[in-house]
């Protein structure tokens, strides 16, 4: 009987989502009503968690998303046209990139930031493109946002757009820049990484050539950093990856450093 039961209101729920009445659910977010603001969330969340099950039908998606889209760029209260793109962040698809890339234009600076993690989650090579424009437009701060929005898509053809914010005089820039690089893993923008070691400001320095052996380089540029890092952590790290690669390597370095006066780590080992 409760199988029963429980299998009715299963069905009944439902049928309730495929029937959304959309009108219904903006009349409901424009409430003064808590509480029916709340149930057309949920009712909204349900309908699209059932449009893209497995087997679901693409046209109740197709439906859902437009309705997505038109609100978001609505007349409904800000927090409600954040959740609609928070939706669209979550269940949206190459359709959504355009309406999104609108938004990016948008008065309010939230929905500007709930956009760029929208096409950051939404598939399709087109939000990777719209992002990486965004690094020529924005200023510092939404800078900084778009290289971390293409740095959770991990596109490594991305990648080289992003070193080129290396040149940035912002350090808070060139930091998202290094993170969103290691994320990436591409050693094409080795090069760019260098460059920018060698012009940074000594607070930056140890801190790209780091990056710049997350990313595996080859063989001449460990043996340089091995040699003239920036500081001591970076000459560790740099002897640290020849140890994994080249066990009779590492050995020769040490006694090259020995018998090297001069040489910075030559106390340390003795010591």
């Amino acid at each position: 009987m409760i199988k029963r039961i429980l299998l009715l209101s299963t069905c009944l729920i439902a049928s309730h989502v495929s029937a959304l009445d959309q009108n219904l659910i903006t009349q409901q977010l424009d409430s003064q009503d808590y509480s029916a603001r709340q149930q057309a969330r949920l009712d909204l969340k349900a309908a699209l968690s059932e449009a893209t099950a497995p087997g679901a039908a693409a046209d109740k998606l197709e439906s859902l998303q437009n309705f997505l889209i038109a609100e978001s760029g609505g007349d409904l209260p800000l927090p409600e046209r954040l959740y609609l793109i928070r939706m669209l962040e979550l269940f949206g698809n190459a359709a959504a990139i355009e309406p999104l890339a609108e938004l990016l234009d948008a008065e309010e600076v939230e929905v500007q930031d709930s956009a760029i993690r929208a096409l950051a989650s939404v598939p399709g090579e087109e939000a990777t493109r719209v992002l990486t424009d965004g690094l020529k437009t924005g200023n510092d701060n939404q800078r900084i946002k778009y290289i971390k929005a293409l740095a959770y898509r991990g596109s490594s053809d991305s990648a080289p757009k992003i070193a080129e914010s290396l040149e940035s005089e912002n350090p808070q820039v060139v930091l998202s820049v290094l993170d969103a690089l290691i994320r990436i893993d591409n050693a094409n923008v080795a090069p760019a990484l260098e460059s920018a070691a060698d012009s940074a400001p000594d607070e930056l320095k140890p801190v790209i050539e780091a990056a710049l052996l997350d990313l595996n380089p080859d063989g001449t540029t460990v043996d340089r950093l091995l040699d003239s890092g920036s500081n001591a952590g970076v000459r560790m790290a740099a002897f640290q990856h020849v140890l994994s690669h080249d066990a009779s390597k590492a050995e020769a370095h040490i006694l090259k450093v020995l018998q090297d006066p001069d040489a910075p780590a030559r106390s340390r080992l003795i010591d």
